[in-house]
């Protein structure tokens, strides 16, 4: 019974879920919740989600993230479809769109 109480909470624990005792961890279960979080973390924030917290990112996860946010804006001015900021957009970015729209238009 013991061991299934303890697969329990480390399953718990390594998805987040509130019912999960930590100081009933491994060290080695402990660090696979560490690097479990922070993968949630970073998924959060592709997607997106306000439960993202960007201070827990790596320099390299928060350009990443940046430059996948940048694309992301980009082919929304571009299609016309989903949330454009053209704030956003760099300037061969914005004269790219200005371009597709006056092509378009003619």
């Amino acid at each position: 019974m013991a061991a299934a109480e303890h697969q329990r909470n480390t399953h718990n624990c390594e998805n987040g879920w509130n019912d999960c005792d930590r100081s009933k961890l491994t060290p080695l279960e402990a660090g696979q919740t560490v690097a479990a979080e922070h993968q949630r973390n970073i998924s959060e924030c592709k997607n997106g989600q306000e439960t993202c917290d960007y201070s827990k990112l790596t320099p390299a996860e928060a350009k990443m993230l940046a430059d996948a946010e940048q694309q992301r804006n980009y082919r929304a001015c571009r299609n016309g479809y989903g949330y454009c900021d053209r704030s956003h957009l760099t300037p061969t970015e914005a004269s790219a769109i200005q371009a597709q729209t006056t092509a378009v238009s003619r």
